[in-house]
């Protein structure tokens, strides 16, 4: 009996419970994790002039990403750089890109309609299709994920 008790103490002592006051608190909640891929359709976009499209960021900072990007339209498959007045919110968007057959820079203001959801009005300057040196308009959807 009394190797029992002794066993039952040793037991104890090595592993205690712990009080309510010695728990640990709990995991502050995870951030939202920014979204980071688009689906854009429309006449152009803020990042490429594409009809529809898929862009991938890789955030910089809080303002600026570096993106590629497919989709219908003048780009195809390219890839740039991209600056925003304010990522998450209403903004302007400021880039540059290239792809397969064009060179291209954009300045386009975009309008949150949705947690997610973005409007982009405004304008393009490049060479499409390797051809037409000219400004093109940006009208866009963007839905990001």
């Amino acid at each position: 009996m009394k190797i029992v008790i002794q066993f039952i103490l040793t037991a104890a002592l090595l592993f205690p419970a712990l009080s309510p006051a010695q728990e640990e608190s709990a995991a502050p909640p995870a951030a939202t994790e920014p979204k980071t891929w688009t689906f854009n359709a429309g006449i152009g976009s803020p990042k490429a002039w594409n009809y529809v499209g898929v862009t991938r960021e890789y955030l910089l900072d809080d303002h600026t990403a570096f993106f590629v990007t497919a989709g219908l339209g003048t780009a195809l498959v390219g890839a740039g750089l991209v600056y925003y007045g304010n990522r998450e919110g209403n903004g302007i968007a400021v880039s540059s890109a290239i792809g397969i057959v064009d060179l291209q820079a954009t300045l386009a203001y975009q309008l949150k309609v949705g947690p997610q959801d973005f409007v982009a009005m405004g304008a393009s300057y490049g060479a499409f299709f390797m051809q037409c040196t000219c400004w093109l308009p940006v009208l866009s959807y963007e839905h990001r994920y």
